[in-house]
């Protein structure tokens, strides 16, 4: 008997064929389902990446504003540099102007004090100068004084003591030697003694004056007796 080439087809079972379309079903339902998942999976990274993609715009902004404010403040600072570093070179040069005047008018006090120095100096000559002068000028009107009652003639008088009738007293007697009335003063000095006695006194010409107890004066011996006019030379002598 020879071989049969093809099989007879089978008759296809309905519950192999409502499984196959069950399982077929199922996988169809989990691939849209998988599917659906990624998709909604994608969309989800999307949304996530824009909104990530925002932020990172609104952070490139605000770096941009940051940078701009930064810059800005950079700016001012340059600004407030360069304008302090003015500020400092005016007052560099401030300084130094006030050190020149200071130096200068310790300078100028240093010449004034050497001025005034000057002047006390040559006001103590003119003072040296002066009191020479003064004491040429006494000196001289001495010189003077002395030359002319040097030239002066003698006082014609003669002035002479004797006893008085009281103990220890003196009667003095001026002899006006002259023809002519002598108005003289009459000083009694007292060695050791504070007492000092200063009379006028008029002899008559060619007459005699006597000075005693009787006509209230006394003399006593160590006295020194002046008489002057200033017509002549002094008197002067002890009593003794």
């Amino acid at each position: 008997m020879a071989p049969k080439l093809f099989r007879k087809p089978q008759r296809p079972n309905p519950l192999a064929r409502r499984i196959a379309s069950a399982v077929l079903t199922v996988v169809a339902l989990s691939a849209a389902a998988y599917g659906y998942v990624q998709h909604e999976a994608l969309r989800s990274l999307g949304a996530q990446l824009a909104e990530t993609t925002a932020e990172a715009n609104q952070a490139d902004v605000e770096l941009v504003r940051l940078r701009g404010q930064l810059s800005a403040a950079q700016d001012r600072i340059n600004s407030q540099g360069s304008k302090l570093s003015a500020a400092e070179q005016q007052a560099a040069a401030e300084q130094q102007a006030l050190t020149e005047a200071q130096e200068k008018a310790s300078a100028e006090q240093r010449q004034l004090a050497a001025a005034q120095q000057q002047a006390q100096r040559e006001q103590l000559q003119l003072s040296a100068a002066q009191q020479q002068v003064e004491e040429q000028k006494r000196a001289l009107r001495d010189a003077r004084a002395q030359l002319a009652v040097e030239s002066r003639p003698d006082l014609p008088v003669r002035l002479s003591f004797f006893d008085a009738m009281r103990a220890g007293a003196k009667v003095a007697v001026l002899q006006n030697l002259s023809n002519a009335e002598l108005d003289l003063t009459l000083d009694v000095q007292t060695p050791g003694a504070a007492t000092h006695v200063h009379k006028q006194v008029v002899v008559a010409a060619r007459s005699m004056l006597r000075m005693g107890p009787a006509q209230g004066y006394s003399f006593s011996a160590g006295q020194v007796v002046t008489l002057g006019n200033d017509k002549f030379r002094r008197v002067v002598q002890t009593v003794s």
